[in-house]
């Protein structure tokens, strides 16, 4: 299978990659989806190499995605997550589409902890679990 004309085997193995690796390939989704104009427009600067919160990472992945012409029509109840009310109006549709696909399952205590800082290890589940359903075979 082919994502964005590379073979799915290429993109896991591009799973490990360095910092700055990654920071370009976020910079190059957002240039891509419209979303840097959206962070630039909430923080007065676009700042790419400030620390992504796990709201922007799912809204990163969800306008890609639609972008990309994929389905994220997916919507979760956000009920059962005590901090449902913390997420961004702006980041709500995306976050309900990344708990129905299985991108973000939530932190101890029933939290998305949309504001917290993503670290590495975070990054790396959400890109692993955004990739996996796309690279399964038939």
């Amino acid at each position: 299978m082919l994502i964005d004309g590379q073979e799915t085997t290429d993109i896991a193995k591009a799973m490990v990659v360095t910092e700055k690796t990654v920071q370009n390939y976020i910079s190059s989704l957002l240039s891509k989806t419209g979303t840097n104009s959206r962070f630039k427009l909430l923080t007065g600067k676009f700042g790419p190499d400030d620390p992504v919160t796990r709201e922007q990472a799912v809204v990163i992945l969800y306008r890609y995605a639609k972008s990309k012409g994929l389905d994220v029509s997916a919507s979760a109840d956000l009920s059962k997550f005590v901090d449902r009310d913390n997420i961004s109006d702006w980041a709500l549709d995306a976050m309900k589409w990344a708990v129905a696909v299985g991108i973000i399952q939530g932190r101890p205590g029933n939290k998305t902890a949309p504001a917290d800082t993503s670290t590495r290890a975070e990054i790396a589940m959400i890109f692993k679990r955004y990739v996996h359903p796309l690279t399964k075979t038939n």
